[in-house]
């Protein structure tokens, strides 16, 4: 299968891409994102991307990572 360059946003560098480790993650995901997906012009749907990496963050937190300190960090 091949994949239509103009269709397919490449990352060529990483942004910081921090959540907090606790039930405020999935909302930060979220927004961090809706950005990400901006920047790179997403042109597939950006509700339904961003509703995914929501339920990964959720299934995450649930099944493998644990609540930190208020401050922590966890690297998506």
């Amino acid at each position: 299968m091949q994949l239509d360059a103009e269709s397919t946003p490449v990352i060529t560098s990483r942004y910081p891409s921090c959540v907090p480790a606790d039930p405020t993650a999935p909302q930060a995901a979220r927004i961090k994102g809706r950005t990400g997906l901006t920047m790179l012009g997403w042109p597939g749907s950006q509700l339904d991307a961003v509703e995914v990496l929501g339920v990964l963050v959720i299934n995450a937190l649930e099944h493998g990572i644990t609540p930190g300190p208020p401050d922590s960090c966890t690297r998506a």
